[in-house]
């Protein structure tokens, strides 16, 4: 399960964010909204607001954990 990635759509709930964290960790976790159902400002600050994630784990959900999966965008 810990080389697989996971999507934080539909996940911004802290019982769902801290059971990512013991199950898996975070370094695999990447952040999605489920669009079009999800607005992604909207599903960003509801990840925010929980206040479960330190603003290190919040940099590397939005972007951090992706990049070395997309080398030719500039992050």
């Amino acid at each position: 399960l810990k080389k697989f990635y996971y999507d934080t759509a539909q996940a911004m709930h802290p019982v769902m964010l801290n059971a990512l964290r013991g199950v898996v960790g975070l370094e695999h976790a990447v952040f999605g909204s489920d669009y079009p159902w999800g607005e992604s400002g909207k599903c960003l600050a509801e990840l925010r607001e929980t206040g479960v994630l330190s603003e290190a784990e919040l940099s590397a959900i939005e972007y951090r954990n992706i990049a070395p999966l997309l080398p030719r965008f500039k992050f």
